[in-house]
């Protein structure tokens, strides 16, 4: 997975995150999420979207996996 701001200049632009630490950024997304009322509107909103933004990339790479072991 690479970074999903492509219009940024930053070092993570386009470096790929691996599978053990994006499902780890999975689970602590939700764990935080699952303590929203500590949260504001606007960081809430951006874990969401970040956390849909893993699950899916996650979803693509195991259907990759998935082909490719059968």
């Amino acid at each position: 997975m690479a970074c999903k701001n492509t219009e940024c200049n930053c070092k993570c632009k386009n470096k790929p995150v691996s599978e053990k630490q994006a499902r780890a950024r999975v689970a602590y997304l939700k764990t935080e999420l699952a303590h929203e009322g500590h949260w504001d509107g606007w960081s809430i909103a951006g874990m969401q979207e970040e956390l849909k933004w893993l699950e899916e990339q996650l979803e693509k790479l195991d259907a990759i996996e998935s082909s490719e072991s059968e």
